[in-house]
């Protein structure tokens, strides 16, 4: 339609054919993004997982939805430590699963927590001053050659993107599972936003499967050209060789799922994400 009419008006009115020429490019780069959006959305359509999962941590806030695949794993490597350690705490007393955590804002974690290691260190794209990369806080607190898979976990107020985007693809496929709280997610509204969320996730997308999606109800939604995206998204992956993929979750809210604030009411995933 919108060709249609800039033919129409050229041949009536030629001398604005430069101002319709541009509307009709500036329309079409405008659908253009927004179809790259909805492509992005229906690739993380969550995958219902053969193994079932189960909430790990909190009740409320801390409290993630996680595939119940822990066999042979021994370490989480956990970026960010908030008031309480429920998530790290749990894995420690069901599992024996042991937490590598790293925050500089804090001394410590939570009084009274067992089976974990922790580093005043923020994480970022380089080693410099009160920051260090995710690759290099594995080779110190790894054994050399370690071999069990591993469980990561980041909460870090959008610092995720520069510390995946610089996480190198051996490191990467070190972790069985990946539970990420993205900030701004609705960035790729935005076309340098999209290209920013692919240099960082790209390879995540690649080669895990999504199987859990839950909307921060802190933060809400950004909507545009009648699009809505949760300006933070809780997502948790499984690597794909511990899956088929063949099965989605068609059901949101989850059983599992619990609001982040317990005194607001928890915000539904738009079907956008997982209706087929």
């Amino acid at each position: 339609a919108i060709n249609v009419l800039y033919q129409e008006k050229c041949q009536t009115h030629p001398f604005r054919s430069i101002f319709l020429w541009f509307h009709f490019q500036r329309a079409r780069a405008v659908t253009s993004h927004s179809e790259k959006v909805v492509d992005l959305c229906r690739r993380l359509r969550p995958v219902a997982p053969s193994c079932g999962l189960m909430r790990v941590g909190d009740e409320f806030d801390g409290g993630y939805l996680v595939p119940v695949d822990f066999e042979g794993i021994k370490h989480c490597f956990s970026g960010g430590v908030g008031p309480t350690s429920s998530f790290e705490r749990h894995l420690w007393d069901e599992f024996r699963i042991r937490s590598f955590l790293a925050d500089a804002s804090v001394d410590r974690p939570e009084q009274g927590l067992k089976g974990y290691t922790f580093d005043k260190k923020f994480l970022g794209a380089q080693n410099i001053d009160d920051f260090m990369t995710m690759a290099s806080w594995m080779t110190k607190r790894l054994p050399q050659n370690y071999k069990n898979d591993l469980i990561l976990q980041l909460d870090i107020e959008g610092a995720d993107f520069d510390v995946m985007r610089v996480l190198p693809d051996e490191c990467l496929r070190k972790f069985r599972i990946v539970i990420l709280e993205v900030h701004a997610f609705d960035r790729i509204f935005a076309e340098d936003g999209m290209n920013e969320f692919m240099a960082s996730f790209g390879a995540l997308l690649d080669g895990f499967f999504p199987v859990h999606l839950h909307v921060n109800n802190w933060c809400g939604f950004a909507t545009q050209d009648g699009i809505s995206l949760p300006r933070v998204l809780e997502i948790s992956f499984l690597r794909k060789d511990r899956d088929t993929g063949t099965r989605f979750l068609n059901r949101y809210p989850h059983p599992l799922d619990r609001p982040n604030l317990p005194y607001m009411d928890d915000l539904v995933l738009p079907e956008l994400f997982w209706r087929g």
